[in-house]
């Protein structure tokens, strides 16, 4: 069991993001809920207009 573990200190927005993120595409059936041992990076960018973009790597995963 890989657990929770946060490899780096995230801010309230990003969480806020993660949790908007989720919720969303769990909503439209694009994900499902699992208990599957995987990981993914997971990064945030600010773009030019100053907005929070999420970006997620699902390489690995496909």
């Amino acid at each position: 069991n890989l657990g929770f573990r946060l490899l780096y200190y995230i801010t309230i927005e990003e969480l806020e993001e993660i949790k908007y993120y989720l919720i969303k595409n769990l909503y439209k059936g694009f994900i499902e809920s699992s208990q599957a041992p995987f990981i993914i990076l997971i990064l945030f960018i600010y773009k030019a207009n100053r907005y929070l973009y999420l970006y997620i790597d699902f390489w690995n995963l496909n």
